[in-house]
């Protein structure tokens, strides 16, 4: 470890060096800020590091509180190569996991699984991001529960293909239509409409 810091100061001196030489005028530019994103915390019973390798093992109530997400489990194997500046390439959370995060509508979802496995790799110029859920996998929204023997989930796209699928949609309302009635078909507890009772 203590071998890399020469490396690492010659590093951030070149990298500073060239922007002093190839930044642009201060006037030309407007300053762009952005806001410090909140850390990633991870607590568990016990944790084994390979530093060599940059594999990370949590082992024991595993928690890890992320701005994206909330996970628990009971493993956690986090895979970060050397080269992708922090970012790790592959997470594996065994033995009730439960994760708790906000769609792109900021609603909530939960999931549970036996086993979760993300993976970020990079195909022909495409970033792929994968979720795949297994062991009697469930994931529930404001919407339903979406339940499957294999739920993999793909991150980009917002596709997931599901094995042995089982869809339960919630209702939206006693006078809400049924998933499978036409907009316009009044719900069963909607009020009939008034009858004069005297003919005139």
């Amino acid at each position: 470890m203590k071998k890399s810091w020469p490396i690492l100061l010659v590093l951030i001196a070149a990298l500073a060096l060239r922007a002093q030489t190839n930044a642009p005028d201060a006037a030309s530019v407007a300053p762009v800020q952005k806001e410090p994103r909140a850390p990633t915390e991870i607590s568990s019973d016990s944790g084994q590091f390979n530093l060599k390798s940059n594999i990370f093992v949590y082992t024991g109530n595993v928690h890890v509180n992320d701005p994206k997400l909330k996970l628990l489990c009971e493993i956690m194997t986090v895979e970060a190569p050397k080269l992708a500046e922090g970012k790790f390439n592959r997470m594996t959370a065994v033995s009730n996991v439960v994760i708790d995060f906000l769609d792109e509508k900021g609603q909530p979802n939960h999931a549970t699984a036996d086993r979760a496995v993300y993976t970020e790799s990079i195909t022909n110029s495409f970033t792929n991001k994968v979720v795949v859920l297994t062991g009697s996998p469930v994931v529930t929204n404001l919407q339903g529960a979406l339940r499957g023997d294999l739920i993999e989930w793909n991150l980009l796209t917002d596709e997931m293909k599901v094995l042995n699928e089982k869809t339960t949609i919630h209702q939206s309302g006693t006078n809400g239509a049924n998933f499978f009635e036409t907009l316009t078909t009044p719900g069963t507890n909607s009020p009939k409409p008034k009858m004069d009772s005297a003919p005139k």
